[in-house]
């Protein structure tokens, strides 16, 4: 006998179809007395409770009734109730046999890629893996994931015991095809644990129809079926992950801490459907954020202190979410994780020069005194667990931020005695070689106090050159002295809050600060 969610004439609610077998029953302001009575409504009904935990504000249960799966979250620091029943489930069929031989150090391996993307490599203490995602579908990732297995198995067949591909974009889940059909004979893959939407559920994720660079065919409309026959050619168990579930894989336990779950009903963001998986291995809390923006699931407010982990992997390349940040949410929610090492799945061109480090959030912890060291994805590095951060790595951090932030302009320039008769007094050139805009404020010095321009505001959009020929566009052109003497003379300062670079045609700058903001 099975139940109808809501049960008890709740009014306030979300419901939403995640795929053809997965139903998420979303009930808000509700206490911890709703997720007992729905534990007993199902035991009544013949329901077998499987599993059960109770942790920092979080309660979780998961029971079986005739293949139909049922996973409750009970969240008391958001008093938020989650019920995601599927049909079919494979999650209670989940058993993991660790591999006979002798034993290994466990590591941890971000793989170096050719875009950025994510791809890491976990090895276990017998011998095996679990890989999380891939990143793009190309030869250099692809040779780059084998090589990592190879060199780990030390000599031994690869085993992938589990293969998590965390959501639909090509930098995370199109390399699994392409490594299948071409290096699959020579691994074995065990699992595979994701929760995708269907490919043509444009209502909750339009930006799945959306074409990625000139291929067209690269779309998840067209990737996803591909994806599920790729998985269905090699024979492959899937095993939908669910927000709460665990899955114990050799000496690891991998914790679902967040899923599709949590934001099918209020986010058509792609990377908000992204698994947030939580590893505790050697003794070490690794936080797997991949792409998901954890404000939006509201995890600091879900888990508080649960949240801690010795090493994170930070959420969407340090990327941020533009409009859907929510800064001081997120820097609430790294003071809970507390990470003694940051790792960041992308070149260090684009970490600390072009794109990371000007997103306030991913600059907080760039720089925070708890981070012992900070890796990003230029070099190939493999942490062997328990691990230790190296004693120079706070240091390497800090040199990497100024010289990466240097290398991308200044903050602050200023250009005196300039004669304010010239015809090309205000020639000005602004470059910005980031990916983020640039607010720039102009002040203007004369002779005269009185005569100042202060705060005059310019925006550089993002990858811009800017070129000024006169007053008007910088200033209020209005605002200029009138009947200034023939000689007279002016200065001006641009002040921006990222680096950039700004030259005139004529008069080199004065000065100009170190770029540090």
């Amino acid at each position: 006998m099975s139940i109808s969610i809501p049960a008890f004439g709740e009014t306030s609610f979300f419901q939403h179809k995640e795929n053809h077998t997965a139903t998420v029953t979303l009930l808000p302001e509700t206490s911890l007395r709703a997720y007992e009575d729905y534990c007993a409504l199902l035991e009544r009904t013949g329901a077998v409770k499987k599993e059960e935990y109770a942790e920092h504000l979080h309660r979780f249960a998961a029971y079986e009734q005739n293949d139909t799966g049922y996973f409750l979250n009970y969240f008391e620091g958001t008093r938020e109730l989650s019920i995601v029943e599927e049909t079919d489930t494979a999650y209670f069929k989940f058993s993991d046999k660790p591999a006979d031989g002798a034993r290994k150090t466990p590591q941890f391996t971000q793989v170096k890629l050719s875009d950025f993307g994510l791809l890491d490599v976990i090895r276990l203490s017998d011998g095996r893996f679990i890989v999380v995602d891939g990143g793009r579908n190309d030869q250099f990732n692809r040779d780059a994931l084998l090589r990592t297995l190879t060199v780990g198995a030390e000599g031994d067949t690869p085993v992938i015991a589990a293969w998590f591909l965390t959501h639909p974009h090509s930098d995370h889940f199109h390399c699994f095809m392409g490594f299948m059909e071409q290096y699959g004979h020579l691994v074995q893959v065990e699992k595979m644990l994701l929760l995708f939407p269907e490919a043509d559920d444009l209502a909750h994720y339009p930006a799945l129809a959306a074409k990625e660079g000139v291929d067209e065919d690269l779309s998840a409309v067209a990737k996803i079926p591909q994806m599920w026959r790729t998985i269905a050619a090699h024979g492959l168990p899937v095993f939908a992950t669910h927000t709460g579930q665990r899955y114990r894989i050799g000496d690891a336990t991998c914790q679902l801490m967040a899923t599709m779950d949590d934001t099918i009903h209020c986010c058509q963001d792609i990377n908000a459907s992204s698994q947030v998986i939580r590893v505790e291995l050697a003794g070490q809390t690794l936080l797997l954020t991949t792409d998901a923006p954890m404000h939006i699931s509201r995890m600091g407010k879900r888990y508080d202190a649960g949240l801690s982990a010795d090493i994170l992997q930070f959420p969407h390349h340090g990327f941020s979410f533009s409009k859907m940040e929510n800064v001081e949410e997120q820097i609430a929610i790294f003071e809970l994780i507390a990470p003694e090492v940051c790792l960041l799945p992308v070149a260090d061109y684009h970490a600390y020069t072009s794109f990371s480090t000007f997103r306030e959030s991913t600059a907080h912890l760039m720089r925070h005194p708890g981070v012992k060291e900070y890796l990003a994805g230029d070099h190939q590095r493999t942490l062997e667990l328990p691990y230790t951060p190296t004693a120079y790595g706070a240091e390497e951090r800090e040199r990497n931020y100024r010289r990466g932030r240097a290398a991308a302009g200044a903050c602050t320039w200023i250009f005196s005695d300039i004669p304010a008769s010239a015809p090309d007094a205000f020639a000005f050139t602004l470059l910005n070689t980031t990916y983020v805009p640039a607010t720039v404020e102009v002040d203007v010095y004369f002779e005269s106090k009185t005569q100042v321009i202060e705060r005059q505001r310019v925006v550089l959009t993002a990858r811009c050159l800017k070129q000024s020929r006169c007053a008007a566009d910088l200033i209020d052109a209005a605002r200029l002295p009138q009947n200034l003497a023939p000689d007279a003379v002016f200065g001006i300062r641009f002040r921006s809050d990222i680096p950039i670079v700004v030259t005139h045609k004529t008069y080199p700058a004065a000065y100009s600060g170190e770029g540090l903001g």
